[in-house]
């Protein structure tokens, strides 16, 4: 009976034994896992900091040196003639006339200048030779008067039948107008640039006109108006 007694006890602690060690087993397993998520998590901000990338500089849009954009050419200045036809790239001009008035007089209405002034009426033709439409800009026009700067007027009535020349010009297409300056009675030198080319013909057009230059230019055929002379 005691021999049974000792058996018993001596196969409970085994039993007991063999349980405790597969505890410790899963815990070891727990513990060796641990160690690999250790082993294998990222690395941390400190050491991808420290860490030295090689860029190809040529690749990077931080270290690109800019292109230098290439420098325009010169704008020149170019003289307008009496007489004498001006050609550009795309454009080709002509003074048709350069008249006083004291008045322009039609039934419905009366231009009348300033006091001690008249009207300077200068008369062009202006062709576009480009391949793509243009528009004179009345923006793009300034004058002077004996060396001080003036600026150009508008008419009611068209003078010889003529329309200002601030208008659209189709590609190959030509206008003919005038523009307009209130000037002193007793004025000797007029002087007007139109630098709206200066992006396309890369010029200003210049044009210096003095009394001994006044003629008549040819009388427009569009409308027949009554214009006082």
């Amino acid at each position: 009976m005691i021999k049974k007694l000792l058996y018993g006890i001596l196969i409970f602690s085994a039993v007991m034994l063999i349980s405790g060690c597969g505890k410790d087993d899963a815990i070891n397993t727990d513990s060796s896992s641990g160690q690999i998520s250790v082993q294998t998590e990222p690395k941390t901000t400190e050491q991808s900091s420290n860490q030295t990338v090689t860029e190809n500089p040529s690749e990077n849009p931080l270290t690109k040196t800019n292109e230098l954009t290439a420098e325009p050419e010169e704008i020149k200045t170019e003289e307008l003639f009496i007489e004498q036809v001006y050609s550009s790239t795309h454009h080709s001009v002509k003074i048709l006339g350069l008249k006083e008035y004291k008045k322009l007089e039609e039934e419905k209405y009366t231009d009348k200048p300033s006091k001690g002034k008249k009207y300077l009426v200068l008369f062009l033709s202006i062709k576009n030779t480009g391949t793509e439409d243009d528009y004179i800009n009345a923006n793009y026009v300034h004058g002077e008067i004996d060396g001080t700067e003036i600026e150009h007027t508008f008419l009611v009535n068209s003078p010889r039948n003529y329309l200002p020349v601030f208008k659209h010009i189709p590609a190959g297409g030509t206008i003919e107008g005038f523009i307009v300056w209130e000037v002193p009675k007793n004025w000797k030198k007029l002087v007007f640039y139109y630098d709206g080319w200066q992006y396309t013909d890369e010029i200003f057009l210049k044009c210096t006109l003095k009394k001994k230059d006044l003629f008549n230019p040819p009388i427009y055929s569009g409308t027949n108006l009554n214009i006082s002379q």
